[in-house]
Protein backbone atom coordinates (compact mmCIF):
# COMPACT_ATOMS: atom_id res chain seq x y z
CA UNK A 1 0.00 0.00 0.00
CA UNK A 2 2.75 2.68 1.03
CA UNK A 3 4.66 1.78 -2.33
CA UNK A 4 1.32 2.28 -4.49
CA UNK A 5 1.05 5.98 -2.51
CA UNK A 6 4.74 7.11 -2.71
CA UNK A 7 6.07 4.89 -5.30
CA UNK A 8 9.66 6.11 -4.40
CA UNK A 9 9.44 5.16 -1.17
CA UNK A 10 12.32 2.78 0.46
CA UNK A 11 10.71 2.64 4.19
CA UNK A 12 7.61 0.59 5.45
CA UNK A 13 7.49 1.21 9.22
CA UNK A 14 4.67 -1.04 11.02
CA UNK A 15 4.05 -3.08 14.52
CA UNK A 16 3.08 -6.29 15.17
CA UNK A 17 1.06 -6.21 17.97
CA UNK A 18 -1.50 -3.18 19.61
CA UNK A 19 -3.60 -3.17 22.65
CA UNK A 20 -4.17 0.35 22.68
CA UNK A 21 -7.59 1.91 23.49
CA UNK A 22 -9.75 3.02 20.66
CA UNK A 23 -9.73 6.58 20.47
CA UNK A 24 -6.25 7.17 22.24
CA UNK A 25 -4.08 9.97 21.27
CA UNK A 26 -0.96 8.85 19.83
CA UNK A 27 2.70 11.17 19.56
CA UNK A 28 4.71 10.32 17.37
CA UNK A 29 8.46 12.34 17.33
CA UNK A 30 11.00 11.43 13.93
CA UNK A 31 14.55 12.39 14.29
CA UNK A 32 18.19 11.26 13.17
CA UNK A 33 21.71 12.68 12.39
CA UNK A 34 22.18 14.86 10.01
CA UNK A 35 18.57 14.66 9.36
CA UNK A 36 16.12 17.99 8.88
CA UNK A 37 12.79 16.84 10.02
CA UNK A 38 9.62 19.35 9.20
CA UNK A 39 7.20 19.12 12.19
CA UNK A 40 9.16 16.61 14.05
CA UNK A 41 6.34 15.80 16.43
CA UNK A 42 2.88 14.57 15.16
CA UNK A 43 -0.43 13.32 16.84
CA UNK A 44 -3.03 10.93 15.40
CA UNK A 45 -5.90 9.27 16.64
CA UNK A 46 -5.83 5.24 17.20
CA UNK A 47 -9.23 3.92 16.03
CA UNK A 48 -7.35 0.36 15.39
CA UNK A 49 -6.51 -1.11 12.03
CA UNK A 50 -3.67 1.55 11.00
CA UNK A 51 -2.67 4.81 10.69
CA UNK A 52 -0.13 6.91 7.96
CA UNK A 53 2.01 9.37 9.71
CA UNK A 54 3.96 11.63 6.91
CA UNK A 55 6.96 13.29 7.91
CA UNK A 56 8.53 15.65 5.35
CA UNK A 57 12.93 14.59 5.53
CA UNK A 58 16.11 16.06 4.10
CA UNK A 59 19.13 15.59 4.37
CA UNK A 60 21.69 18.54 5.92
CA UNK A 61 23.98 19.82 3.73
CA UNK A 62 27.39 19.20 6.50
CA UNK A 63 26.01 15.40 6.25
CA UNK A 64 29.15 13.09 5.31
CA UNK A 65 28.18 10.07 2.94
CA UNK A 66 27.40 6.93 5.08
CA UNK A 67 24.83 5.71 7.38
CA UNK A 68 22.52 7.45 9.80
CA UNK A 69 19.69 6.11 12.39
CA UNK A 70 15.95 7.38 11.82
CA UNK A 71 14.29 7.49 15.42
CA UNK A 72 10.57 7.19 15.71
CA UNK A 73 9.90 7.38 19.28
CA UNK A 74 5.71 6.55 19.60
CA UNK A 75 4.01 8.02 23.07
CA UNK A 76 0.53 7.42 25.04
CA UNK A 77 0.46 9.90 27.71
CA UNK A 78 4.38 10.89 28.21
CA UNK A 79 5.40 7.48 27.71
CA UNK A 80 7.36 6.03 25.24
CA UNK A 81 5.28 2.98 24.52
CA UNK A 82 7.25 1.96 21.26
CA UNK A 83 10.57 2.89 19.51
CA UNK A 84 11.22 2.12 16.05
CA UNK A 85 14.69 2.54 14.71
CA UNK A 86 15.73 2.13 10.72
CA UNK A 87 19.49 2.46 9.34
CA UNK A 88 19.31 4.37 5.99
CA UNK A 89 22.05 5.43 4.05
CA UNK A 90 23.10 9.03 2.92
CA UNK A 91 24.76 8.56 -0.78
CA UNK A 92 26.18 10.74 -3.64
CA UNK A 93 24.08 8.32 -6.15
CA UNK A 94 20.46 6.85 -6.27
CA UNK A 95 19.82 3.29 -5.49
CA UNK A 96 17.18 1.03 -6.37
CA UNK A 97 17.44 -1.02 -3.38
CA UNK A 98 14.01 -3.16 -2.00
CA UNK A 99 11.52 -1.44 0.23
CA UNK A 100 13.20 -2.40 3.27
CA UNK A 101 11.01 -3.30 6.26
CA UNK A 102 11.35 -2.82 10.19
CA UNK A 103 8.97 -3.76 12.93
CA UNK A 104 8.60 -3.72 16.67
CA UNK A 105 5.93 -4.82 19.25
CA UNK A 106 4.89 -1.83 21.46
CA UNK A 107 5.90 -2.14 25.02
CA UNK A 108 2.94 -4.07 27.60
CA UNK A 109 4.13 -4.20 30.72
CA UNK A 110 5.96 -1.13 32.65
CA UNK A 111 7.80 -1.05 36.31
CA UNK A 112 6.70 2.28 38.33
CA UNK A 113 9.21 3.91 40.64
CA UNK A 114 8.16 7.23 43.04
CA UNK A 115 8.46 8.16 46.11
CA UNK A 116 5.33 7.08 48.48
CA UNK A 117 4.63 11.07 48.97
CA UNK A 118 3.95 11.37 45.70
CA UNK A 119 1.86 8.69 45.33
CA UNK A 120 -1.70 10.35 44.48
CA UNK A 121 -0.25 12.55 41.25
CA UNK A 122 1.33 9.21 40.22
CA UNK A 123 -1.51 6.69 40.83
CA UNK A 124 -3.53 9.40 38.47
CA UNK A 125 -0.96 9.35 35.71
CA UNK A 126 -0.58 5.10 35.95
CA UNK A 127 -4.31 4.66 35.54
CA UNK A 128 -4.42 6.94 32.15
CA UNK A 129 -1.74 5.18 30.58
CA UNK A 130 -2.86 1.51 31.68
CA UNK A 131 -6.23 2.53 30.35
CA UNK A 132 -4.98 3.80 27.33
CA UNK A 133 -1.75 2.15 26.23
CA UNK A 134 -3.13 -1.13 27.73
CA UNK A 135 -0.29 -1.20 29.86
CA UNK A 136 0.33 -3.66 32.81
CA UNK A 137 2.17 -1.45 35.33
CA UNK A 138 3.37 -2.66 38.20
CA UNK A 139 3.14 -0.58 41.62
CA UNK A 140 4.51 -1.74 44.67
CA UNK A 141 2.19 -0.26 47.46
CA UNK A 142 -1.04 -2.50 45.07
CA UNK A 143 1.31 -5.29 44.23
CA UNK A 144 3.69 -6.14 47.24
CA UNK A 145 2.10 -8.74 49.13
CA UNK A 146 2.70 -9.34 53.10
CA UNK A 147 5.64 -11.51 53.42
CA UNK A 148 7.17 -10.82 50.19
CA UNK A 149 10.91 -10.66 50.41
CA UNK A 150 10.76 -6.83 49.08
CA UNK A 151 14.03 -6.51 47.56
CA UNK A 152 14.13 -9.47 45.39
CA UNK A 153 10.76 -9.52 44.27
CA UNK A 154 11.13 -5.72 43.24
CA UNK A 155 14.34 -6.75 41.44
CA UNK A 156 12.69 -9.69 40.10
CA UNK A 157 9.87 -7.52 38.63
CA UNK A 158 12.28 -4.50 37.26
CA UNK A 159 14.21 -7.14 35.33
CA UNK A 160 11.11 -8.55 33.59
CA UNK A 161 9.13 -5.62 32.49
CA UNK A 162 9.89 -3.72 29.61
CA UNK A 163 9.83 -0.17 30.89
CA UNK A 164 11.38 1.34 34.15
CA UNK A 165 9.07 4.33 34.72
CA UNK A 166 11.04 6.52 36.92
CA UNK A 167 8.78 9.34 38.56
CA UNK A 168 11.09 12.11 39.36
CA UNK A 169 10.81 14.91 42.66
CA UNK A 170 12.29 16.51 45.10
CA UNK A 171 11.30 13.32 47.66
CA UNK A 172 12.42 10.70 45.05
CA UNK A 173 15.52 12.64 44.53
CA UNK A 174 15.61 12.01 48.55
CA UNK A 175 14.51 8.70 48.71
CA UNK A 176 16.56 6.07 49.33
CA UNK A 177 14.54 3.52 48.10
CA UNK A 178 13.60 5.11 44.85
CA UNK A 179 17.84 5.20 44.71
CA UNK A 180 17.99 1.64 44.79
CA UNK A 181 15.66 1.25 42.44
CA UNK A 182 16.55 2.67 39.50
CA UNK A 183 20.31 2.39 40.72
CA UNK A 184 19.04 -1.82 39.73
CA UNK A 185 16.99 -0.80 36.61
CA UNK A 186 20.68 0.57 34.90
CA UNK A 187 22.27 -2.41 36.12
CA UNK A 188 19.53 -4.84 35.22
CA UNK A 189 18.21 -3.59 32.28
CA UNK A 190 20.60 -0.35 30.97
CA UNK A 191 19.24 2.76 29.57
CA UNK A 192 16.83 1.81 27.04
CA UNK A 193 14.15 0.52 29.36
CA UNK A 194 14.36 3.62 31.34
CA UNK A 195 12.11 6.46 31.14
CA UNK A 196 12.27 9.90 33.31
CA UNK A 197 9.15 11.50 34.25
CA UNK A 198 9.19 14.88 36.23
CA UNK A 199 6.79 15.24 39.00
CA UNK A 200 9.01 18.68 39.90
CA UNK A 201 10.91 21.22 37.39
CA UNK A 202 14.86 20.48 37.12
CA UNK A 203 15.31 23.56 39.29
CA UNK A 204 13.46 21.94 41.73
CA UNK A 205 14.33 18.55 41.41
CA UNK A 206 17.49 18.26 39.11
CA UNK A 207 17.77 14.46 38.14
CA UNK A 208 21.18 12.43 38.81
CA UNK A 209 24.00 12.99 36.84
CA UNK A 210 23.74 9.14 35.62
CA UNK A 211 20.05 10.53 33.94
CA UNK A 212 20.13 13.46 33.02
CA UNK A 213 20.63 12.76 29.22
CA UNK A 214 17.40 10.18 29.30
CA UNK A 215 13.95 11.33 28.01
CA UNK A 216 12.20 13.89 29.90
CA UNK A 217 8.36 12.72 29.62
CA UNK A 218 6.75 16.03 30.50
CA UNK A 219 7.60 19.15 28.18
CA UNK A 220 4.58 20.85 29.65
CA UNK A 221 5.44 20.57 33.22
CA UNK A 222 7.39 24.01 33.53
CA UNK A 223 3.74 25.66 31.91
CA UNK A 224 1.12 23.55 34.30
CA UNK A 225 3.17 24.32 37.43
CA UNK A 226 3.05 28.12 36.33
CA UNK A 227 -0.47 28.08 35.66
CA UNK A 228 -1.17 26.48 39.09
CA UNK A 229 0.83 28.77 41.02
CA UNK A 230 -1.29 31.71 39.47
Amino acid sequence: MLAHLGPDSSIHLALKICRWESGTDVVVQLSGQYLEVQRQTQTFKWEGGYSLVDFDVSVAHNAPLGSTTLKYDVSIHDVIVARIRLDIRISGQLSSQEITTTSCIPAQTAFASYASQDGSRVLDRIAAVKISAGLDVWVDCLSLNPGDRWKSRLRQEIRQRDLFLLFWSRHAKESPWVSWEWHTALEEKGEPALQLHPLDTPQEAPPPDELKHLHFGDPTLLARKAFEQK
